[in-house]
């Protein structure tokens, strides 16, 4: 099977999903974005996912797991590239992460992330540079990684599903006024909306009551995000364009990118507390690569 560009793939879908005899069917998997995040550290950390995921011929994704991996992954790519300006060596540079966002429990998320992406990075440097010069080669290949990632990300995947029409998915790092790189561009909002989330929930009403009745079901068992994806559903249902803002979609974001991916047998995703009720409210198979733990 030969690879293709994301968001040109409509007509081999279909080809790939239907060929050959039904003992030689292909095996489709969901990648959600914290499985993408997985595949994107270092090895140590990417190899035991990618064993995983080994028996999927077709890897697919949505592009709002895109957008998410912009705003969890080379946001924190691009304040590791910040801090590491401020290193004289790179040794330093775990030290001066942990400076940043060690002192505050609520930053401990960024800490951990900041880290694990500095790590990879660092893996991926192709030899030792000479002392004195290896922060300064180090940030030259963390800026080229940036920059890199959505073709790193398109050469991961088989497919790209693009039912919500994210802009912010195809935002390109590029270099802020003030310096630093940014990594998501403009903010979306109801005054200017101009992906597709409006159509996108409409054309799939019925999946998103069936989550939502899963979630009621589920009553106070309910994650946090869950209580507040059903609020959202039920504002929607009445109108649909309380969705246009970024600050309202990121909140069903695990909800887009499963119904986005609804054609896909198997989902895979490294959150225990959202995925395994929306699998199942779906009827997909939930498999976890970080864990190697499928459930139906």
């Amino acid at each position: 099977m030969t690879k293709t560009m994301a968001g040109k793939l409509p007509i081999v879908v279909p080809t790939l999903l239907n060929s050959g005899s039904p003992n030689q069917s292909v095996r489709t998997v969901l990648l959600d974005t914290s499985v993408q995040i997985e595949r994107f550290k270092a090895a140590r950390k990417s190899k035991p996912v990618e064993a995983a995921l080994r028996d999927f011929r077709f890897k697919a994704t949505s592009s709002y797991a895109r957008f998410e991996f912009n705003r969890a992954w080379l946001r924190r790519l691009a304040c590791v590239y910040e801090i590491s300006k401020k290193a004289k060596y790179v040794h330093e540079l775990f030290g001066l992460i942990d400076d940043k966002y060690g002192k505050h429990p609520a930053l401990m998320r960024w800490l951990t992330t900041c880290t694990q992406a500095a790590e990879a990075w660092l893996d991926k440097v192709p030899c030792p540079p000479g002392v004195g010069q290896d922060v300064m080669r180090a940030r030259a290949h963390l800026r080229r990684w940036i920059f890199g990632a959505h073709e790193m990300w398109r050469q991961s995947i088989t497919h790209e599903f693009n039912g919500t029409g994210c802009i912010r998915a195809n935002a390109q790092p590029r270099k802020a006024p003030d310096g630093t790189l940014d990594v998501l561009g403009r903010v979306c909002s109801k005054k200017r909306p101009s992906c597709h989330i409006v159509a996108f929930f409409v054309a799939n009403r019925s999946e998103f009551s069936t989550i939502a009745q899963a979630i009621k079901n589920e009553g106070v068992e309910a994650s946090a995000e869950l209580k507040a994806a059903l609020d959202i559903i039920a504002a929607a249902e009445k109108d649909p364009t309380y969705l246009c803002s970024s600050s309202v979609c990121q909140k069903l974001g695990d909800i887009l990118i499963a119904i986005d991916g609804l054609r896909m047998e198997t989902y895979a995703a490294h959150n225990p507390r959202e995925w395994p009720l929306i699998a199942k409210a779906l009827g997909k198979q939930l498999l976890d690569p970080v864990s190697a733990t499928p459930s139906s």
